[in-house]
């Protein structure tokens, strides 16, 4: 609890989080020396990846893949039917991908992430001939004839992904607890919105703050943080129809929930 609150007021002094009268809001400046590089953040998942799902599941009640996935399973109820192709763009190791497989999706299903160890893992998950979830290499996906859960999963940066080998475009975009390693948005949100189709949406999440003078800001704990407000002006100033953003808790983190926003934009015809 004391380291917690000692992060939180480092923060705060780092980047004046204090909550002012005014309504204007202002985009902080980074911390100086973050090692948020993407060559940086491909060798922390390239580690985690072993242990990345037992660690976060069951030991930090992570859920930001399931949430995205209920948001995408919501969304078909308003369109009428399920997506034609889905991509999952930062797909880690396949988390969203086996929520949105059949429940949100009737076509293709393909995945991204920066970290080729983590997009090996989203790889090997099939489906047995009993319907069971298994993860399988590529020498016993071929002598079972299992089915994949995704199509194919590349290896890639999200502000790169017209260089993924991926389709031109998909009717939904997912992105489940990425966009914290980005600070200004409006670069990996155009990437994501130009691989999103006509008529299709855009659903990820982000972190976020208590209210305050700020619009997006880099935590103590090394992942960026995006006020609601932010993220709503970035969408619509490229195109995209804010439909909704949901608070919600991603995870736990040294034992105190860490507060985050489901977004669910549309991209008009």
């Amino acid at each position: 609890m004391r380291h917690i609150h000692r992060a939180l007021l480092a923060l705060q002094a780092t980047h004046a989080l204090i909550p002012t009268t005014t309504r204007r809001r202002r985009r902080h400046t980074p911390c100086k020396g973050t090692k948020l590089t993407s060559d940086y953040v491909e060798s922390l998942f390239d580690g985690f990846a072993d242990t990345f799902e037992g660690v976060l599941v069951e030991q930090l009640e992570y859920c930001a893949p399931a949430k995205v996935a209920e948001a995408a399973i919501n969304a078909t109820a308003h369109r009428g039917t399920k997506y034609a192709s889905a991509l999952d763009a930062g797909c880690g190791t396949g988390l969203a991908g086996l929520e949105l497989r059949d429940a949100a999706v009737r076509g293709p299903l393909d995945g991204v992430d920066l970290s080729a160890k983590m997009a090996e893992y989203a790889a090997e998950l099939c489906l047995t001939d009993d319907g069971a979830v298994e993860r399988a290499d590529a020498v016993t996906l071929k002598a079972t004839g299992w089915e994949t859960i995704y199509r194919r999963v590349e290896t890639g940066n999200l502000l790169q992904l017209d260089k993924c080998g991926l389709d031109a475009q998909y009717e939904l975009v997912v992105s489940a607890d990425v966009l914290c390693y980005f600070g200004d948005l409006k670069g990996v949100l155009s990437a994501l919105a130009a691989k999103t189709a006509p008529g299709g949406d855009l659903i990820f999440t982000v972190e976020t703050l208590p209210e305050g003078d700020w619009r997006w800001v880099l935590q103590a704990i090394e992942r960026y943080a995006h006020h609601p407000d932010y993220v709503r002006d970035v969408a619509t100033s490229i195109g995209l129809e804010p439909r909704d953003a949901i608070p919600f808790q991603p995870r736990m983190e040294s034992g105190l929930p860490v507060r985050g926003t489901l977004h669910v934009l549309h991209k008009p015809r």
